[in-house]
């Protein structure tokens, strides 16, 4: 039988797999009844957690809302099933790794939610780390970021918008008061342009009817016809 060790140690997580004899997940009896699945999945879980697929973590960790510089922070956790103890929080600075937030907060049982108010952050990358009594902890990077016109309320300043029509000699209206703009001044026309043709319709009917007939009659004149 294979043998599967897997830990992890600060950032880095490995996996040993001592006499591989998983093929037989996928070539055997027991490969053909779940029609390789189980080989699949084995590798698919063992790649993931290497990788920190959220999946095949302890528990889920997600920001409340966007992480702005200066502005309070609030993370959810929820520990997967089976796990019990105090939850435990602790978000360090990405590139110097010093811890700026260490909570204790209440035992909490697996599929609980928990809320934890991390405070008003500076602007940077920083990792949050959560583990539930003495288990396995489970690592969240987010970026901190400052807040500028694109964070800005994105709202119409009537103040300003006063101010710019008064100097631009326009008027500021509400759009439900939009039916109150004075219409402008009617325009009145000085030139006028009159079109007359060279001659009626029925005069222009009358020569091709008899350019028509002049064809005809030299043609049978000519045995054409």
């Amino acid at each position: 039988m294979p043998l599967l060790a897997l830990g992890e140690k600060g950032d880095g997580r490995s996996i040993a797999l001592a006499i591989d004899g998983t093929y037989r997940l996928s070539y055997s009896s027991l490969g053909s009844e779940t029609a390789g699945r189980a080989h699949a999945a084995l590798w698919d879980a063992l790649l993931g957690w290497l990788m920190r697929d959220p999946r095949y973590e302890p528990a889920q960790i997600e920001l409340l809302s966007q992480c702005m510089a200066g502005v309070p922070l609030s993370l959810r956790v929820r520990p997967l099933p089976g796990s019990e103890g105090v939850l435990n929080v602790e978000v360090a600075r990405l590139e110097r790794r010093d811890v700026v937030v260490r909570k204790q907060d209440r035992v909490l049982k697996g599929g609980e939610l928990a809320t934890v108010d991390v405070g008003k952050l500076e602007p940077g990358g920083y990792t949050a780390r959560v583990w539930v009594g003495t288990g396995p902890s489970t690592r969240r990077d987010f970026a901190c970021e400052r807040g500028g016109d694109e964070w800005a309320d994105s709202r119409p300043d009537e103040a300003r918008l006063r101010a710019i029509a008064n100097a631009t000699g326009g008027e500021f209206l509400r759009a439900s008061e939009a039916g109150q703009l004075p219409l402008p001044p009617a325009t009145e026309v000085a030139a006028e342009r009159r079109v007359e043709p060279v001659m009626p319709p029925w005069a222009w009917t009358l020569l091709a009817a008899a350019a028509l007939g002049v064809h005809w009659i030299a043609r049978r004149k000519t045995g054409l016809a």
